[in-house]
């Protein structure tokens, strides 16, 4: 941990804290060391293991045969002395910022959390994966009611192999312990199963193809970009609503003027007409251009103009 005490390196014996000069005590095997000022560590690598030597699996409150796990806290705060101010409560770490963002909680059951729930992954790129609303309009769930995760853009799947085995774990008096283990590895859910495994057998080379064979494979969804996606697509929705109705709003202000054209069409009556004369000396009367007769009313029309609203709506003859 980045700003944490150097540890004496794995040693199997625990410094008792009752004073300097005391004996260390040996705990059943446990990769376990205290610095000086109590900063434990449990089931570090020993130093003498040299680089790249992982730690040390840790079973926390388990119970015996048949029984029940026990309660752990961690990290909470003292109770405050005769009415005193209880403490803050600590920060418990899985994985650390400065790695790689690799590390995994599984909690089979419920989470219960009270606070702020901070999520980190990232939002949706839009000029990446599209429209978010289009992609949201495509998931489905299956007949069970389980989410289909084959629905999902892929940003926002992750698959997992799940391998159960055992570990052998030292106890008191040189006895081993042989537990169950879980190992999980993610791998890239946008390629074949195939391309995926074989990825995964050459960037894990503890790994055998028997393991991969007898893993259980999950298919997950990542909710914080989940969340994300359907953020852009809400947004996105608004956007559409929002173009669509100023669009329709200009489409009725059109109609609207068109309806007041048509209706000041028929408000003015034109009683004059023109003398034409034709190529045989004769005249004959024609219509005035922009004038209508209308065979129901035996009437003549022409269309309202600006100058005609401006004079108080006097009947105007044509000229």
């Amino acid at each position: 941990m980045k700003g944490a005490p150097a540890f004496a390196g794995g040693s199997v014996e625990v410094q008792d804290k009752l004073g300097a000069g005391t004996t260390p005590r040996t705990k059943y095997g446990v990769d376990m060391s205290v610095d000086t000022i109590g900063h434990a560590c449990i089931g570090c690598a020993p130093d003498s293991a040299g680089a790249g030597a992982t730690g040390s699996l840790v079973c926390i409150s388990e119970g015996g045969d048949g029984g029940d796990g026990g309660t752990v806290y961690m990290a909470y705060g003292g109770m405050g002395a005769n009415g005193g101010s209880n403490g803050g409560n600590g920060i418990v770490y899985i994985g650390y910022s400065d790695r790689p963002t690799d590390a995994h909680l599984y909690v089979y059951g419920t989470i219960h959390y009270k606070g702020a729930l901070n999520d980190l992954s990232p939002y949706w790129n839009s000029n990446a994966e599209g429209s978010a609303l289009e992609a949201a309009l495509k998931v489905r769930g299956t007949a069970n009611g389980d989410l289909d995760h084959s629905t999902l853009p892929m940003s926002l799947r992750s698959t997992v192999y799940e391998i159960a085995d055992t570990v052998d774990v030292p106890g008191p008096s040189g006895q081993v312990k042989r537990l169950p283990r879980i190992r999980t590895y993610e791998a890239d859910p946008a390629l074949a199963k195939d391309q995926r495994e074989a990825k995964l057998l050459q960037d894990h080379p503890e790994l055998q193809t028997k393991d991969l064979t007898d893993a259980q494979v999950l298919e997950e969804r990542n909710i914080g970009a989940y969340i994300g996606m359907n953020t852009a697509a809400l947004q996105e929705l608004h956007e559409r609503w929002s173009s669509a109705s100023e669009r329709q709003d200009r489409e009725i202000a059109a109609l609207q003027a068109q309806n007041q054209v048509a209706t000041d069409f028929i408000a003015f009556e034109v009683t004059r007409t023109v003398d034409v004369e034709t190529p045989t000396g004769n005249k004959s009367r024609r219509l005035k251009e922009g004038v209508r007769f209308d065979e129901n009313t035996g009437k003549l029309y022409r269309a309202r103009t600006l100058q005609d609203a401006i004079l108080n709506g006097a009947s105007v003859e044509g000229e």
